[in-house]
């Protein structure tokens, strides 16, 4: 069997594209690491339907990113790559975990911007989400990917072939090998697990996006017509605030998730293009899109926690506008909640007839007793 090495023009590109790959994946596992702690305790405290949601998304990205970390050093030793160590039973367990985890994240990226649809459009509360409903959400997310997966693991179809990088996915046999001499399943098993997850995949990603759409256009049309029939005092603008607030984050999440399946689709497309392997990756741009598949395809979890705190770092801003970014992160991370607004005295203008600053012997000046005191205002329009 021919060493598949020579995709890339030598080791030290390849080593390159799984430092980076590496790198994004950990930064990933923090990430929804994070989520999973702050959505926890938020359930714990509120039990609201979508930090649930959040919490299964991350728990399947954590899997997603871990089973990404360790699958270049889990590919069979015989392909001949630089770090891969693993067999044939290292190849299919890791191939098992990636295509359930992605798969169960793509249907939970689909019932969340559902969740937003309902609460927007339709006006449904917390209340209005039986047990029923929920058991089948999860039933659908969780059981759907792993019956796939575990047919790909049984059948044997889970190999390593080259996408934008090499990764166990479905199919016949490994790649560089000739089929007569090492195949291990059936080309129309390997079709049609494959099949299956992209129309999973397509189903619930066109649900979502539509969703989106419409949580989008519902409030930017009431929006519309507040402004249209109500001026002034007469407009709902913390209502408007609210409606604002989820529709962003309908569309940042949709945007995380499309940055997630993009690649994904780019590799397949790479792929099915004329020409061999060997030939399409000696091209720069190619490397270039390898480069970029292992930096932005894993940072589903970095990302999703920039949106998921987004509300939150907007209130600490507002409590403690002096502190750090990474300090703000730090204390959403370690509580769930948000300190009382800072309480700054008036700033009361100087005359000549009254003495309303006292000079103290530190140099420090303090406004007299008189001065009222004014308390920061408390956007509440963010809370989720």
């Amino acid at each position: 069997m021919a060493s598949p090495s020579g995709t890339f023009d030598n080791g030290e590109k390849y080593i390159v594209v799984i430092v980076l790959l590496s790198i994004s994946c950990s930064l990933s596992l923090v990430g929804s690491s994070c989520i999973i702690r702050i959505s926890f305790k938020e359930i714990l405290k509120s039990n609201d339907r979508q930090h649930r949601l959040l919490f299964a998304l991350s728990c399947a990205d954590f899997v997603n990113s871990m089973s990404c970390l360790l699958m270049p050093y889990l590919i069979p030793s015989f392909m001949g790559l630089p770090g891969a160590v693993g067999n044939h039973a290292t190849c299919t367990t890791s191939g098992f975990f990636f295509v359930v985890a992605s798969t169960s994240a793509c249907c939970y990226n689909s019932f969340l911007s559902i969740y937003f649809f309902l609460v927007v459009c339709r006006n449904w509360k917390d209340r209005d989400f039986s047990k029923m409903l929920q058991v089948l959400v999860h039933y659908v997310a969780i059981v759907l990917p792993v019956a796939i997966g575990l047919v790909g693991a049984v059948t044997k179809t889970i190999n390593p072939i080259p996408v934008l990088n090499f990764q166990c996915l479905f199919s016949a046999f490994p790649w560089h090998c000739e089929k007569n001499d090492c195949e291990r399943s059936s080309v129309e098993v390997a079709k049609a697990l494959f099949q299956s997850v992209n129309t999973v995949s397509a189903t619930f990603s066109i649900v979502g996006f539509v969703c989106t759409f419409l949580v989008w256009n519902t409030v930017r049309r009431t929006i519309q017509r507040s402004s249209s029939y109500r001026f002034g005092n007469d407009r709902d603008t913390a209502n408007e605030e609210r409606l604002k607030q989820v529709s962003i984050q309908a569309v940042l999440y949709s945007l995380v998730y499309l940055n997630s399946m993009m690649w994904p689709i780019l590799a397949v497309t790479m792929r099915s293009l004329p020409g061999t392997v060997e030939e399409r990756n000696g091209d720069i741009y190619v490397y270039v899109l390898q480069l970029l598949y292992a930096t932005l395809y894993p940072l589903k979890g970095v990302f999703n926690f920039i949106v998921y705190t987004r509300q939150k770092v907007q209130q600490w801003r507002k409590a403690a506008p002096r502190s750090s970014i990474l300090w703000i992160y730090w204390q959403i991370i370690l509580t769930t909640e948000i300190p009382r607004p800072q309480r700054i005295p008036a700033t009361l203008p100087l005359t000549a007839t009254t003495g309303t600053v006292e000079t103290t012997g530190f140099g420090h000046s303090q406004q007299s007793a008189a001065a009222e005191e004014v308390e920061v205002s408390f956007d509440e329009f963010g809370e989720e």
